[in-house]
């Protein structure tokens, strides 16, 4: 229970006790979880390079379903004894997800605290797309190495329905944004 959700009043106020700013719950989750998953799976090689293509579809009894499309495309470059010494590879990927049926940003004092309650974002209905390329050699010895560039934004519904009349003009969702450089070696 390290994450908290923010006790507020019917105008979205959050209301003192003890001295403190605010009334705060520790989140509850269930104890267990399920998940189950559809993946399929298309690599093709075309022309040269090659094509890989997943679609993911999972739910669990949370309540959380997901979509997942993911695809790369290399594109070889060059060959050193019949093996690419070159590829540069484009990446792409689409997340959607509907949040747990516990979710919640907050919680209004008059209401009943549910059995699981949880107001941790990545609980939450989201969207995550992920751009990126890749650049793949070999090193005189033949071990490979590749640089990856790539850039995540992850947003949500920042302005939900359910907002309280002081929460309208926050953005209670703030989008993620990150850039990923990685470096691999593989001998």
């Amino acid at each position: 229970p390290y994450k908290v959700i923010s006790v507020l009043d019917s105008n979205g106020d959050l209301i003192a006790a003890n001295g403190l700013n605010g009334t705060y719950l520790y989140e509850r989750r269930p104890d267990s979880r399920i998940r189950q998953n559809v993946f399929a799976m298309v690599k093709r090689y075309l022309f040269g390079d090659v094509v890989d293509v997943s679609y993911r579809y999972a739910w669990d009894d949370w309540g959380i379903t997901s979509n997942t499309v993911d695809a790369h495309y290399r594109f070889n470059l060059g060959r050193y004894n019949m093996v690419p010494a070159f590829y540069l590879e484009p990446h792409l990927r689409f997340y959607e997800q509907q949040g747990a049926d516990f979710y919640r940003h907050s919680i209004v004092s008059s209401e009943a605290v549910p059995s699981y309650l949880s107001a941790d974002y990545r609980l939450a209905d989201m969207r995550a797309t992920t751009v990126g390329l890749k650049f793949g050699f070999l090193s005189p010895h033949g071990h490979q190495s590749s640089v990856r560039l790539e850039y995540y934004r992850q947003s949500g519904n920042s302005h939900p329905s359910d907002a309280l009349p002081n929460q309208k003009d926050i953005d209670l969702y703030p989008t993620v944004d990150a850039f990923i450089l990685q470096y691999n070696y593989r001998f």
